[in-house]
């Protein structure tokens, strides 16, 4: 019956069915359309284009468009799409968490899994079901501006940080008032473009997409994500959006995805007038098309596009028919079709939104995401300073404290243009709770994170107060000035919105404005000086670190930021978070990533070492932990087993604490070049003072295979070496070396033939 796609008690299928046999040959297309705008844009959109998606809709402005879409022939709800990365950071008041690395640090699939949950639902009362998060691109160049909505450098941490933020997005049924659908971004590769350039191309072979980028996808696919959005770059010289190989042969034949593909912003256009591989959009439709992208995020002409390629055919009925059917069943799934619920806001929004369970959970993300990275004993403050001195650009920063993807973002031009002062606790504002009782508070910024005279990018123009590049009243000296009259110094430094983010990519990576002078005047008053890190990802501090008695790493906490800094300095909280992406001496370094592969000539660098600065999975605590005894259940395994490995970590010091027991392994020899190490697996465990744990971590032999020069996957017997410690850094790793017997291959898809 045509009208068995209202009927819910019919299987989902057969609803998809049903209603593309109902549906024009336009009303197809625009399914496939994603509009952005004002609703009077959305209206015109909806009689002329039929258009399946909207973005960055919310509140009333989302009910006008919903009930246009409603009043068309067919009624086909519309699925609302938002940027909600670290919590729901567009809407104005909502409960923002630390951005993606910094949560990646606090190593916690069980705390990414909650604020997944608590996003989900703060979007799903202003509208939206379906968020573009998360973002499973993998760190590599610390110059790129996108790296803080990584979740860092390792594909492994990735995946399980990814899957559980899905989990909390999908719930145990998409169907559930307060459930959105995820979206996997960016596929793939996007995080290795050339020189750390936003959006250009990546010089990946299929090889390492397939060890080193794609397992990540194909991990939080298999945790039932249903959405996948491609890249703005070039993989091989073909854009992300038309590239079949990834969209075809691994996602769809390989990977069995059911659920659709969406481009990044305008990706089909920029393929015309940006890369200059098509002639125009029309080509550029169609190649999107056949490759395997689904719904085109607002790029003109792609609607005409299609639908003109479809008639020369250029594009067959298959090809249009599977693509909307699997736009129709995320759709059906979600509930859009059944519950209307589902496709409005809800009227409990004032009592959901930023409510007291929320700010509750962003404290306990932020304290489990701060990474101290040193401390020379100063801390925790167990006596508190008569006076302290807070200085610097971040103190007192809403923008710098909530980071990307929130409210006076770059990315925000169409929201409020500020958050609410009430509903963003800065690092001053904590500090001032915190001790305000038993010592006094002096402020001074002392300068600003950039110069005015900088450049910014013109991807995205922020929305910073006027004049906010103006040099502070009074500057260095002032906070010269009350340094001297305190008996510490809090310097909270770091970098601004204007260096973070899309278009943002950066060839200086030091302290911007006159941050590295403020550290040395202040340095020369003689009085202890603590600094606070409110920045986006790793910057180089070698000018600056050795003035600081410590060095507490808070990255860009959100709305609850100030309490949990001043908590962790106070020493109410012992600090637990590491590093998930590694700290280079100098931007010449780079790449610095822990996982790298052996050849190289020199073991330094003429001028310095090759070590990092600060680690993967560096971090500090107020006590310290011992590891001894480290075991494995047997010494040789086979293919189809796991690794038991079993470790001894004592609490050596007077404070409990907690600390995140790391499992690494190298291949010893490998018939195709191998990384030094791998992490394959972690815990994170609580022990009291002088309390001894016995840690157990299974490594699947399987997770010890990788794809050869084939295109297979291989496992190859011989000697691998297990090393347990509380960081990637050598000296810091116990090791143990096991034998697997039998190898094992398997053959992927003929497409994926390298």
């Amino acid at each position: 019956m045509p009208d068995d796609y209202k009927n819910s008690s019919q299987p989902i299928e057969r609803r998809i069915s049903a209603l593309l046999a109902a549906m024009t040959p336009e009303e197809k297309v625009g399914q496939m359309v994603m509009g952005a705008g004002s609703p009077e844009c959305a209206r015109q959109l909806i009689h002329k284009n039929f258009i399946g998606g909207y973005l960055h809709a919310m509140g009333e402005h989302l009910a006008e468009i919903q009930r246009c879409a409603e009043a068309t022939r067919l009624g086909i709800p519309i699925l609302f799409g938002i940027d909600a990365i670290h919590g729901h950071g567009l809407w104005k008041g909502a409960t923002i968490f630390p951005t993606q690395l910094a949560l990646s640090c606090a190593w916690s699939p069980e705390m990414l899994e909650r604020v997944g949950r608590i996003t989900a639902k703060e979007v799903r009362v202003t509208g939206p079901q379906w968020v573009f998060s998360p973002q499973l691109d993998i760190g590599r160049d610390i110059r790129w501006g996108r790296l803080g909505e990584t979740f860092g450098e390792d594909v492994f941490l990735a995946g399980e940080l990814g899957a559980a933020l899905c989990r909390g997005y999908q719930g145990n049924d998409l169907r559930h008032l307060y459930s959105v659908a995820a979206c996997a971004k960016h596929f793939a590769g996007y995080g290795d473009t050339v020189g750390g350039r936003d959006s250009t191309d990546s010089e990946v072979s299929r090889k390492k997409l397939l060890n080193d980028y794609l397992p990540v996808f194909e991990r939080v696919l298999a945790e039932g994500c249903r959405t996948v959005m491609t890249g703005y770059q070039t993989v091989e010289g073909i854009p992300c959006t038309t590239h079949h190989w990834l969209l075809r042969d691994v996602l769809r034949e390989q990977w069995k995805f059911d659920g659709f593909v969406v481009t990044d912003w305008d990706t089909v256009g920029r393929a015309v007038r940006e890369q200059f591989v098509f002639q125009n959009v029309g080509e550029a439709s169609a190649a999107a098309i056949r490759a395997g992208s689904e719904m085109s995020m607002v790029t003109e002409g792609f609607f005409e596009g299609v639908l003109a390629a479809w008639r020369k055919g250029e594009i067959d009925t298959d090809t249009v028919d599977a693509a909307v059917a699997n736009l129709l069943r995320v759709k059906f799934e979600v509930g859009l079709f059944d519950d209307p619920k589902k496709r409005y806001p809800l009227p409990e929004r004032e009592e959901i939104v930023y409510c007291s369970a929320h700010r509750k959970a962003a404290f306990e993300a932020v304290v489990a995401s701060c990474v101290l990275l040193e401390n020379n004993g100063i801390l925790p403050l167990r006596t508190l300073p008569k006076k302290i001195a807070v200085v610097g650009p971040n103190a007192d920063d809403l923008f710098a404290q909530l980071g990307g993807w929130s409210i006076g973002a770059p990315q925000g031009e169409f929201a409020d243009p500020v958050q609410p002062r009430e509903r963003v606790v800065t690092i001053l504002d904590g500090l001032r709770s915190a001790f305000g009782s038993q010592s006094e508070i002096l402020y001074a910024k002392g300068c600003n994170a950039m110069h005015g005279t900088d450049k910014v990018a013109d991807f995205f123009l922020p929305h910073q107060p006027v004049g906010y590049l103006d040099e502070p009243e009074g500057g260095i000296g002032e906070a010269v000035r009350i340094a001297g009259e305190s008996d510490l110094v809090v310097a909270v430094l770091g970098d601004t919105q204007s260096q973070v983010g899309e278009g943002n990519d950066r060839s200086d990576m030091r302290l911007g404005g006159d941050q590295e002078a403020l550290v040395a005047a202040l340095q020369k008053t003689g009085k202890p000086l603590i600094l606070v890190l409110v920045v986006s990802k790793p910057h180089i501090i070698e000018n600056i670190r050795g003035a600081a008695s410590a060095i507490l790493c808070a990255w860009n906490p959100g709305s609850e930021g100030g309490h949990a800094v001043a908590a962790l300095l106070k020493g109410e909280i012992n600090p637990s978070g590491k590093l998930t992406q590694s700290w280079p001496r100098s931007l010449g370094q780079q790449p610095v990533h822990y996982d790298q592969k052996p050849g190289w000539h020199a073991t330094r660098f003429v001028s310095e070492c090759a070590e990092p600065r600060y680690p993967f999975g560096h971090g500090l605590s107020y006590t310290s932990f011992a590891y001894s005894d480290l075991q494995t259940d047997k010494e040789t395994y086979g293919a189809d087993e796991s690794i038991r490995v079993r470790v001894s970590v004592k609490n050596t010091g007077e404070t409990a604490g907690d600390e995140i027991v790391q499992c690494y392994v190298r291949d010893v020899v490998r018939s195709e070049l191998a990384p030094l190490k791998q992490l394959k697996g972690w815990a994170k465990i609580s022990l009291a003072a002088g309390e001894t744990q016995e840690v157990c971590i299974s490594v699947p032999i399987s997770s010890l295979g990788f794809y050869n020069c084939d295109g297979a996957r291989v496992l190859e017997a011989g000697e691998f070496t297990i090393m347990v410690g509380p960081s990637s850094e050598n000296g810091q790793l116990l090791s143990k070396t096991i034998a697997v017997t039998t190898a094992a291959t398997h053959k992927t898809t003929e497409g994926n033939t390298l």
